[in-house]
């Protein structure tokens, strides 16, 4: 048995996503693209802190969805999209 953290192990987190972007699809169709990497980062951080007030675990799905949406624009170099 291996102690390395794998994708497997946040697959309920990598779900949580997948619920996120399922539920805001047909509102936002994907006009997360269009926002900054800043602008995602502060949304996260703000239901995070939404979390820390009322831990209501869709606060961490939606702060979860954000942070991997600043990830892969910066990833691509969008970062000051």
């Amino acid at each position: 048995m291996s102690d390395r953290t794998t994708l497997a192990d946040l697959a309920h987190a990598l779900a949580a996503i997948d619920r996120v972007l399922a539920e805001n699809e047909l509102k936002h169709r994907g006009q997360w693209r269009q926002q900054s990497v800043y602008t995602h980062v502060c949304h996260a951080r703000a239901h995070l802190e939404c979390w820390i007030e009322n831990r209501n675990p869709v606060d961490l799905a939606h702060a979860l969805t954000r942070g991997a949406m600043a990830m892969e624009l910066a990833r691509a170099g969008n970062a000051d999209v």
